[in-house]
């Protein structure tokens, strides 16, 4: 099955992209679903956009030329509009025919636009329990545990991660962690899952009820 690969907009250093804890390595058949500037960053990690779209108001012109001739599709929405460029994409990503969904986006720049973007991923991976959701920044995974799914995590000895709520309630069972869970019931403004350890090298995070936002490095 294709992954659809969702490249947002923010601040880019003029050094280029910083080094990525975990690089996101082109796989043929990828859809790269660019939101306006988003296609930048593309470009500087390696990546050919499939779409780019959004009210294209901070895409640099001569890029935009460019894909344009290049026959890259680019979808122009109105300034003025009840969704951000970031929900438009990964609603495009939702109605493609992707099994995993990966959001690249950036944690520095206007927090608004961040945390909302973080808040649409994890509606969608509700609406698509049948796609897997993780959204990358350079050093940081945020991914989650739908009602009824397992995540299993790679990680190394004594490495952290975090198991929060992300709807008001969630029931979750931890395995291979230092701290382990069995079908615990944990309340939206919970700490209880903040900085768990591996004891070896792979976790489990089981969600029985309630959707769980799960943060690794």
């Amino acid at each position: 099955m294709p992954r659809a690969i969702v490249v947002l907009g923010g601040p880019i250093a003029e050094s280029g992209s910083p080094r990525w804890t975990h690089p996101v390595v082109p796989r043929e058949g990828d859809i790269v679903i660019c939101a306006d500037s988003g296609a930048e960053r593309a470009r500087r990690l390696g990546l050919v956009p499939s779409v780019i779209l959004g009210d294209l108001d901070s895409i640099p012109s001569d890029l935009l030329a460019e894909a344009e001739a290049e026959g890259i599709p680019v979808i122009k929405y109105p300034v003025d509009k009840d969704h951000t460029d970031a929900e438009l994409a990964m609603a495009h990503a939702e109605e493609s025919s992707a099994e995993n969904v990966l959001v690249l986006a950036t944690s520095t720049g206007q927090q608004s636009h961040w945390i909302g973007a973080l808040a649409a991923a994890g509606a969608s991976a509700e609406r698509q329990p049948q796609q897997r959701w993780e959204v990358r920044t350079s050093d940081t995974r945020f991914r989650w545990a739908t009602t009824g799914s397992v995540l299993e995590l790679t990680l190394d000895p004594h490495q952290e991660f975090s198991v929060l709520p992300d709807t008001d309630s969630m029931v979750i069972s931890i395995e291979g962690g230092q701290w382990n869970l069995a079908q615990e019931r944990i309340e939206r403004g919970s700490c209880r899952g903040v900085h768990n350890r591996c004891l070896g090298e792979v976790v489990r995070v089981t969600s029985h009820a309630g959707r769980a936002l799960v943060v690794t490095p």
